[in-house]
């Protein structure tokens, strides 16, 4: 089964070591590499609750193990241009284009399912079924 894996997706990978096998658009590892080393990830020790923030250096080594095994499939300009206007008729604004360009990259690749922890964004911008990482990566299959 084909699996688009989000930027949240890879994140949640990348912080259990985990290299998924699957599709993603090349726009993920400027996102992953932002969330990284800008914002960092929410780690639970001994059930205190802390953000970890990377280095450019540590991040830019994991990401191409990380991404080891993942395809990717991007839009070209004139796909793009058409999901934008998708877009505009169903009213997606700020932020979310980037989910509906994710959701247009996973459909055209042929993916039967996107890995996310975003669900509230993602639910309205397609029909295919959502998993979380969670889920994914205790039963990869």
């Amino acid at each position: 089964m084909t699996i688009y894996f989000d930027t949240t997706a890879m994140v949640y990978a990348f912080g259990l070591g985990i290299v998924p096998e699957g599709i993603t658009r090349s726009h993920t590892l400027s996102e992953f590499y932002s969330t990284l080393t800008g914002a960092g990830v929410v780690r639970i020790a001994g059930g205190i609750e802390s953000k970890q923030k990377f280095s450019p250096k540590i991040v830019s080594q994991h990401v191409r193990t990380t991404f080891a095994k993942i395809q990717f499939v991007d839009l070209s300009a004139g796909e793009v241009m058409n999901a934008l206007n998708e877009a505009m008729k169903e009213n997606v604004q700020g932020r979310n284009i980037h989910d509906f360009l994710h959701c247009a990259a996973a459909e055209k690749s042929g993916c039967k399912k996107i890995v996310t922890m975003n669900f509230k964004d993602f639910s309205p911008l397609t029909d295919l079924p959502l998993i979380s990482p969670e889920t994914q990566f205790s039963n990869p299959k």
